[in-house]
């Protein structure tokens, strides 16, 4: 994974935060990759707050995302909830397929962790 020290998640948190958030950023990052306090899309900071979420236990949003947490919500209830509540193989093959879509630039990743193209 690249780490980009100019990003203002990675810049302005420490210790359990920083560790959510670079496994965000890891897990779908930002296509294309972003710079300079950018965080990315509303679209990929949700599904990073989601893919982090559901290795971590608990869907929590990402701070310094430029997006209110009202906005970010509204994309990920809905997505976190289907997610958590499919069979584990299911929720494995999407967190993987969201990977593959992010890495590749090919589709959304979350609406491929929503169940919809690229899985």
């Amino acid at each position: 994974m690249l780490v980009d020290f100019d990003d203002w998640a990675i810049v302005h948190t420490e210790g359990e935060e920083l560790t959510r958030v670079l496994l965000a950023r890891g897990m779908a990052p930002a296509c294309p990759a972003r710079g300079d306090g950018e965080s990315g899309t509303l679209d990929e900071t949700v599904a990073q707050s989601s893919a982090a979420g559901w290795d971590l236990g608990d869907l929590r949003l990402l701070p310094y995302s430029g997006y209110s947490f009202r906005e970010q919500l509204e994309l990920a209830r809905p997505v976190w909830r289907e997610l958590t509540t499919l069979p584990r193989a299911e929720q494995l093959a999407r967190i993987g397929a969201a990977h593959a879509a992010a890495v590749s630039c090919g589709s959304d990743p979350l609406d491929v962790l929503a169940g919809g193209a690229s899985r």
